[in-house]
């Protein structure tokens, strides 16, 4: 009887952290060029309550400057995050922990 009530308490632990929000995503950012010739794939770790406007300046910093937000088109299921800045990606992309995002550099 205890090894079954240790059981059920293990899965009661497992289902509410799977319920719970993330704290974190994981992102594997694939870098392409305009014309489509895959240039880097950039994981990527950041706040759950990162704003797309963070998450470009995020980019930035990690490739030391070579993709400003001005040069990011950034892609999520094929469709464009056009969304302003000051959205929430927690709002655009769902609560997943894990997201592939397209980035596509855009010439200046």
């Amino acid at each position: 009887q205890q090894q079954q009530a240790l059981g059920q308490q293990q899965q009661q632990q497992r289902r509410a952290a799977t319920d719970s929000p993330p704290t974190q995503l994981h992102l594997d950012v694939v870098v392409f060029k305009e014309d489509g010739a895959f240039v880097a794939r950039a994981p990527l770790t950041v706040s759950a309550s990162i704003t797309l406007g963070e998450l470009k300046e995020a980019i930035a910093v990690n490739t030391k400057g070579a993709l400003p937000p001005s040069r990011q088109c950034l892609r999520y299921l094929g469709q464009v995050l056009s969304a302003p800045d000051e959205v929430l990606l927690v709002g655009l992309l769902g609560t997943m922990q894990q997201v592939t995002l397209t980035l596509s550099i855009i010439n200046a």
